[in-house]
């Protein structure tokens, strides 16, 4: 009798806790599924209108755009560190840009409403190429490849810089994506494609 009603106290727990578990675990297979979707749609790089490779280097970022319009451009992109700009704020009467150590000498140019794949990579230590405002960081790692890729719809100029310590210029790795239209794109891919 004793066992009896052990096994019918021991039954009566077990569907207790079913009661309590069952529906936990429907609302977390309920919430991962369009979770999984979103991060599945943020991952997938597949389709890009234009693929472009990032190396980073100490102090600087090259890049090659290797898909798409624009195909078979390359150019290194370094920091605007040049005297006059850092000495400018001992002149009276001029100040700093408000660009100061985060503007480059050759930014990135894509298309709005383009899908763009960017390939990473680095040539001598890690690198972490983050554009805050795109809402992407990504390392860059010797001997790897890794990549990520970033629609705008707005028209406009991206800043961000490498998010890594990478060495002692580290803070002088900027960033520089300018997003125009489709028109302003096609002169600058003939531009440079001329300059070749």
């Amino acid at each position: 009798m004793a066992i009896r009603s052990l096994s019918l106290i021991a039954l009566s727990l077990v569907l207790a806790s079913c009661n309590q578990t069952l529906p936990s675990i429907l609302t977390v297979i309920g919430m991962s599924l369009p979770a999984s979707k979103a991060v599945i749609e943020i991952e997938d790089n597949s389709d890009a209108d234009i693929t472009i490779e990032a190396t980073g280097k100490q102090w600087q970022w090259g890049y090659q755009y290797l898909k798409g319009e624009g195909e078979g451009i390359a150019f290194q992109s370094a920091p605007v560190l040049n005297e006059q700009k850092i000495s400018a704020s001992a002149i009276p009467g001029l100040s700093r840009s408000d660009n100061y150590l985060i503007d480059v000498d050759n930014p990135v140019v894509v298309p709005f409403k383009k899908k763009i794949r960017l390939v990473l990579t680095a040539d001598d230590v890690i690198h972490a190429w983050s554009v805050p405002a795109l809402g992407m960081t990504q390392d860059a790692i010797p001997g790897f490849l890794r990549e990520t890729s970033f629609r705008t719809d707005t028209i406009g100029t991206y800043r961000g810089q490498c998010a890594e310590l990478c060495g002692k210029n580290h803070a002088f790795m900027p960033i520089v994506i300018k997003v125009v239209n489709g028109e302003e794109y096609k002169q600058w891919v003939d531009s440079k494609l001329r300059k070749k």
